[in-house]
């Protein structure tokens, strides 16, 4: 016997309750459908691959998805085995991209690419909230690696915070340029005024805490204070800085010093 193939739409009943139907079907892979007809069939075996394309409507009213449906004789039941645009939806790609999407109310996730400029984008676009995460769990030799032959941009509207456990290693064969409009607070930095070539302030301060700091500047204190040089009465040494004793213990003492360099 010949199977028929026939046009459905991806259906919710009216006397259950959605989002718990929705789960259900996701779990035992079977969809509940209508044709134009109204003709319902419930328990409908649906495809791996159209079950992650289509769209269930949000009220019973509505339609989801356009989907082939297959009748089979031998098991006297009908299979979903595709799915299609609406007569007012238009798949929105073009040749050598691909978009994989999810919208649900006014909320839209979607991955997509395109093979002839070159791109690939991850977004999501939704009323609130919203997170992209991506973890790689295994052991230490577990890695992140992102690599740009160009540039590497991120624009960020709120804050942003980075954890680490381990140190933090940062390679530059240029020049390194660090612009606020309000101000840079950096704690627990060695050899950063070494090793930073240039830090721009629109407006603001720039309060670099660093142990080299306190170590140059205590090590001036005792090279200044040891001083001696001949003068015609004989050896003698420099007058004392003022509070120079003071000045040595609290910069050995104290675990970080700053320096403001104003606007």
């Amino acid at each position: 016997m010949r199977s028929n193939n026939s046009i459905f739409y991806i259906y919710v009943p009216k006397d259950v309750d959605r989002d718990y139907f929705v789960s259900q079907c996701y779990s035992s892979g079977t969809v509940s459908i209508i044709s134009e007809l109204f003709e319902v069939r419930n328990n409908v075996r649906i495809g791996f691959n159209a079950l992650q394309a289509i769209e269930f409507p949000q009220r019973s009213s509505e339609l989801g998805s356009m989907v082939l449906a297959t009748y089979m004789p031998q098991y006297g039941t009908y299979l979903v085995t595709d799915t299609f645009v609406k007569g007012d939806e238009t798949w929105g790609f073009s040749e050598g991209e691909f978009i994989t999407e999810k919208n649900y109310e006014d909320n839209n996730v979607s991955i997509s690419g395109n093979a002839k400029s070159g791109d690939i984008s991850i977004s999501a676009n939704v009323d609130e909230g919203g997170n992209l995460n991506v973890s790689i769990i295994g052991n230490e030799n577990a890695s992140l690696n992102l690599k740009s032959s160009g540039f590497l941009r991120v624009d960020v509207d709120g804050d942003t915070t980075v954890n680490l456990k381990g140190e933090l290693n940062v390679s530059c064969e240029k020049e390194i340029s660090v612009e606020t409009s309000e101000g840079i607070n950096l704690t627990s930095v060695k050899d950063f005024i070494a090793n930073v070539k240039s830090l721009k302030v629109n407006d603001g301060d720039l309060s670099v805490v660093t142990e080299k700091l306190i170590d140059v500047f205590s090590d001036f204190l005792t090279a200044y204070d040891s001083h001696t040089h001949i003068t015609p009465s004989g050896a003698t040494s420099p007058p004392l800085i003022p509070q120079s004793p003071l000045l040595k213990t609290r910069a050995t003492q104290s675990s970080s010093t700053v320096l403001y360099v104003d606007k």
